[in-house]
Formats: structure tokens, sequence, C-alpha cells
């Protein structure tokens, strides 16, 4: 689906008729980027002040950008993210910019479009911000969100992102009753088996959001009962390679003393947090 999107763009990106060298030219004259020659400069792939000038008007115009800008902006994140993705994985060049990557994320959340959620899926492997912009965008990325926390082969940090914009959405208080009746079933599925600690985590503070008194139980089982918590905490990293006493020790630990700490009703100010957009 993602290659589909890219390609889409693309085409999109196709019809842009000013070169790039047309923002190179904004910043001799000294007049302010338009969003033809900002898409321009984004989908250049390059990396000059006039990129940072393109994200920042793109970040500035959020819903209001037009719809070669919106474009630019997606397939200029998507690069980055493959980029990131080729480095880690011995395939490409090593380095890459993160703040570029992490700023094409801020920009193309601000958009608040539907087309960004695919992205913004793929952003959840990378902090909160991502959790946030998925819950922005309400109903419509709500399959979206089901479907990463639901994926039992998914990366442990998107699963765990996903589990907090699903906790983000309760928060903003529009869910309904089949959809939370999911979000409790795909709750109670992190909360056994095994998970990544991060991920039993933020689904103990979904479980409590939720207010089920079923799930209120696990937690209190999670904050009272080792054994219990030691079944659901892997001893074992992903090769094999058992971990350390003391790492998986810290593990358990961590896991006990947040489910105690939210059952009591502390925690709210301990991240990731609700950032709604901007009205």
């Amino acid at each position: 689906m993602r290659h589909g999107t890219m390609n889409g763009l693309l085409v999109i990106a196709i019809v842009i008729a000013v070169p790039a060298a047309a923002a190179g030219q904004a910043r001799e004259t000294g007049h302010k980027i338009t969003e033809r020659e900002a898409a321009a400069v984004l989908l250049d792939d390059g990396d000059s002040r006039d990129t940072w000038r393109a994200i920042g008007l793109a970040v500035e115009l959020g819903p209001r950008a037009g719809q070669e800008l919106r474009a630019a902006v997606i397939e200029a994140a998507w690069a980055e993210v493959r980029r990131e993705a080729a480095a880690r994985g011995g395939v490409g060049p090593a380095g890459g910019d993160p703040d570029r990557m992490f700023m094409l994320f801020d920009a193309a959340a601000a958009l608040r479009d539907p087309r960004t959620i695919p992205l913004m899926t793929e952003a959840l492997k990378y902090g909160s911000g991502g959790s946030n912009a998925l819950a922005n965008l309400g109903a419509v990325a709500f399959p979206a969100v089901l479907a990463a926390v639901r994926d039992p082969g998914g990366h442990p940090y998107q699963v765990s992102g996903g589990v907090t914009a699903l906790r983000f959405m309760i928060e903003d208080g529009w869910l309904n009753a089949p959809r939370l009746e999911q979000v409790r079933e795909v709750t109670r599925e992190r909360l056994s088996g095994s998970q990544d600690h991060f991920i039993v985590n933020a689904a103990v503070r979904l479980a409590l959001a939720l207010g089920d008194p079923e799930l209120r139980r696990t937690v209190e089982r999670i904050a009272t009962d080792r054994a219990f918590v030691a079944a659901l905490i892997p001893a074992y990293w992903d090769d094999g390679t058992p971990r350390k006493s003391e790492h998986l020790v810290w593990r358990l630990d961590s896991v006990q003393k947040y489910a105690r700490l939210f059952l009591s009703g502390g925690g709210a100010d301990i991240g990731p947090l609700r950032r709604p957009a901007p009205p």
C-alpha cells in the first residue's frame, strides 16, 4: 500500500512546472518562498537552506497548504523514511538527517490530511508525534491504528505508539460503542501472551482509560503478581539470546511500578501526552 501511495504522489509531482532552481532564486532575491517553489525544493530531495524554508512554510500553512505542497511534503517524508531504513539495514549510505525526517513528520502531521495516515502510522516507530497526529485525524485514522496494534509481527515501537494513539482517541471522547469494544479486545490481547515491557506499560494506561472492570483487574494483577508479569515479559531477545538477569529484573520492576502508579491515579504528567491540533 505504501508503494502505491508513493507512486500516486510521484504522478502528482510530475505536473509541478517550477524547477527547484526557482526556490534558490527566491533566497537570492529575498522574497518569501512560494508553495510551488517549496514543493519543487522538497521533491528535489536535496539539502539546503531552502529545504528548511520549504518545511517551515508547510508547517506554517498546515491544513491551508495546497495540493502540490501537500503531495511534496508526504513524498519527501517517505523518502527520508526509506533512506533511514536503508542505512539501518546496511544497504544504503550511513547517516541521513534525523532532524529533517522529524521536521517532515511535523509538516505532514500539520496538514491534517487523511493521505498522511500510512506515513503517520510509520512515524509511530519514532515517538509520540505519530500518535498525536493520528488521534488528531479522528475516526478516519482508527482502522489503521487498530491494525497496527493488532499486527502480531509489528515493530514494538509501532505497536506501543498505536496503543498510545488509541488512548488519545479515548481521551478525546469520540469513540462509539462498537469501536470501544474493538479497543477492549485489542487491549486484552496486548496484556496477555509475550509483550515488550513498553507495550505493556502503554496497554496498562489504555486499559485504565477504558474504565473496564475486567481490564482493571488485569492491571491489578500486573501490579501485584510477579509470576504473572514474568510470564508476560519475554526473557529472551528476538534472536533467542537470553536477556541479562539485571535487565530482565529492571523490566519487570518497571512494569509493576507503572501499574501501581497508574492504578493510584498518578502519572498524569508522564508522557506520551496528548497534544491536540491547534484550532
